[in-house]
């Protein structure tokens, strides 16, 4: 399992998708992000203490949205992704949204 997640969070690293970042190239979205995610820890007293909802709350709102979880969902379940269902294919890619 943990080589899913580690092979799962690379995936996020390399696919990103959102209007706001489109004009960016994909290592000025990593830059760019990791320096609003940091700034954010050092400003915030919550996140520094290990309060979950702060935590949870920063990911999705600096994070999750550079990232277009259906792409890395079928590049992750490879050629599989086409015997799946769709039902199997939405709760796929809802669960894979709990890693974070």
């Amino acid at each position: 399992m943990f080589s899913l997640k580690k092979w799962f969070l690379a995936l996020l690293v390399v696919f990103f998708s959102g209007a706001a970042i489109a004009e960016l190239s994909p290592d000025e979205v990593v830059k760019k992000t990791a320096d609003d995610v940091i700034s954010a820890i050092k400003s915030d007293k919550d996140i520094q203490a290990g309060n979950k909802k702060a935590i949870y709350a920063l990911v999705e709102s600096k994070i999750l949205p550079s990232f277009d979880f259906n792409k890395i969902c079928r590049l992750v379940m490879g050629k599989n992704w086409r015997k799946m269902s769709a039902e199997q294919k939405e709760e796929f890619s809802q669960v894979s949204k709990c890693f974070y």
